[in-house]
């Protein structure tokens, strides 16, 4: 059966984190949890038709590479134990059947400790409640059943594993004693395969510790492409499907809502935390026009500014949050242009797939705010070398005589905390050792029983083969995104969440006052905006730990009035 590894973590001051240390994360997690290596494996590098979606903070290529040697190394060392059972049935049968015996028994024996000690002690506070005539649960009374059923079931199987070796002994013509030494010796031999192996996948994880995660020099066709598409200004995302009536009940009545099961349009970015809903909207009004004139005589008829231009200049104030002194810039911020488009607008092979898009193509976008293609303007931060990402959207289009601004921020939390246990598998010298050998001894039986998961080489294989060989991916979004699937959930990212949030208000308030400057510039009444504006920056939040409650659109005290003048935009 197939079990995940796992190590002690050993915890290390976030500031010495190096720049890829997502990465190098993610890396180690492939050989510690092989459910994570069989899905990068199997969803993400043998699915060649679908668009592997963006990569924040981290480089999914290296992970690839990790994922394979780690499977590789896995495989080579099943193999090994395969082939040495194989031979000993063919050469000696009452060795083999002698071998298979210790190795039950073995596991039969670490059975009988783990279970006879709670079978005890659950007996013996059965004896001092009956004596105190204390009451007791009945599921007091079924545990102690269930502990003393494991345990004489496991010492049955110890008795009768250990009588195996003698029985067939003498059918094969050898003395009991002969037999076992034979088996033992063997049994050493497969511990020894076993042994040989994890010092190889230590080797490995240590290589993914300190050694070079750059491409390699013969990188494959589908690392090629992986490589390319992550970084991809183009995204295809899948609109969530109809959901029933039937199950939007089912879900009421269990206290979820349709929300809660939605699938974000930024996919890769993490979770959707904030957004402005509805967008901000500011008319195109003349700075110096009488506010008694008519509303057509105080609107601009043509905009006084293209599109782009306004958003190269939000642009321009994000990137020099990126260019400023040590004091007072944005460590790790990138601002780029995303075009998002759904799955089902794309015909079968574009030809952006292939190829990035030119600034003509991007500003043809941007001036078409009713294309199936929408544009962003993405500025992401990340932090504790991609070990916490931060990502603003905000898409700009100017339609009816009015600017509009759609404004989202996602967020990806850390990786699992037994991923970043560097300093323990780059421990190294004989006390290191031993405790490989140790470990590797008692879990033997295990390494042997997971011999069945060779019959999962040949489809991952075939999977790989096809992959490499493809040569036109399809538009289809992809399932999964590596980062995203090891991000610690959002409610468990208590200390996380306030520098999440805090650089989303810094980005949120410079792009406000970008845009409020540059309307100014081109004669836009921005009074609207500066309203909008600061209600956005003053939401309230009462922050009461887990159970925060928001404060928004309301008045508190005696004879207190709230009045809304214009709905805003507020938290997702």
């Amino acid at each position: 059966m197939a079990q995940t590894r796992t190590e002690p973590v050993e915890r290390r001051d976030d500031d010495a984190l190096p720049e890829d240390a997502a990465t190098r994360h993610l890396c180690i997690g492939v050989y510690l949890d092989r459910a994570f290596q069989r899905m990068v494996l199997r969803r993400i590098h043998n699915e060649p038709l679908r668009v592997v979606p963006p990569s924040y903070g981290f480089d999914l290529v290296p992970v690839i590479t990790h994922a394979w040697r780690a499977w590789i190394i896995e495989t080579a060392q099943r193999m090994a134990l395969l082939t040495a059972l194989a031979v000993v049935l063919a050469v000696h049968r009452a060795a083999f059947v002698a071998v298979l015996a210790i190795l039950v028994l073995w596991f039969m024996t670490r059975m009988v400790l783990k279970h006879a000690p709670a079978a005890i002690a659950l007996h013996a506070k059965e004896k001092v409640d009956a004596w105190l005539r204390r009451s007791r649960w009945k599921s007091e009374g079924l545990n102690l059943e269930h502990q003393k059923r494991l345990t004489l079931l496991s010492l049955a199987g110890c008795v009768a594993a250990a009588m195996t070796p003698s029985l067939v002994a003498g059918a094969a013509g050898m003395s009991p004693a002969e037999l076992w030494r034979l088996a033992v010796v063997l049994v050493l031999g497969l511990a020894a395969i076993v042994v040989t192996g994890e010092l190889f996948f230590r080797a490995a994880i240590n290589d993914a510790h300190h050694g070079d995660l750059a491409e390699p020099r013969k990188s494959s066709h589908r690392q090629v492409v992986i490589a390319r598409q992550q970084r991809h200004p183009y995204v295809i995302y899948r609109r969530p499907p109809s959901v029933p009536k039937e199950q939007s009940d089912a879900l009421k009545q269990a206290g979820r809502s349709l929300d809660d099961e939605a699938v974000s349009q930024f996919v890769g970015a993490g979770k959707l935390v904030h957004r402005w809903l509805p967008p901000v909207t500011v008319q195109l009004l003349h700075t110096d026009e009488d506010k008694n004139k008519p509303l057509e005589m105080r609107e601009w008829a043509t905009p006084p500014f293209a599109t782009r231009t306004l958003i190269q200049r939000l642009a321009r104030t994000m990137e020099m949050l990126a260019e400023a002194d040590e004091a007072t810039r944005v460590p790790g911020l990138t601002v780029r242009d995303r075009l998002y488009v759904a799955e089902a607008d794309v015909h079968r092979c574009p030809a952006w797939l292939w190829s990035s898009p030119s600034q003509d193509e991007i500003n043809r976008i941007i001036g078409d705010p009713h294309g199936l293609v929408h544009h962003f303007l993405e500025a992401s931060v990340s932090m504790r070398g991609g070990e916490l990402v931060t990502t603003v959207f905000l898409r700009v289009t100017v339609k009816g005589r009015t600017l509009s601004l759609d404004f989202a921020a996602c967020a990806l939390t850390r990786t699992p905390d037994a991923y970043h246990s560097l300093g323990v598998h780059g421990r190294s010298g004989p006390g290191a050792v031993l405790r490989i050998i140790l470990r590797k001894l008692r879990d033997l039986p295990v390494e042997v029983a997971d011999l069945w998961h060779l019959v999962e080489v040949p489809p991952l294989l075939y999977g790989a083969l096809r992959a490499r060989a493809a040569r036109a991916p399809l538009p289809i979004c992809g399932e999964v995104s590596v980062r995203e699937d090891k991000a610690m959930p959002w409610d468990k990212a208590e200390l996380d969440r306030p520098m999440i949030h805090d650089y989303i208000k810094i980005i949120q308030e410079r792009l406000l006052a970008a845009t409020e400057d540059f309307l100014s510039a081109h004669k836009v009444d921005t009074s609207n905006l500066r309203r909008q504006a600061q209600q956005i920056i003053n939401q309230g939040v009462l922050n009461m730990g887990r159970g925060s409650v928001e404060v928004n659109q309301s008045a508190i005290g005696p004879g207190a009035r709230w009045h809304d003048e214009r709905e805003i935009p507020g938290d997702s």
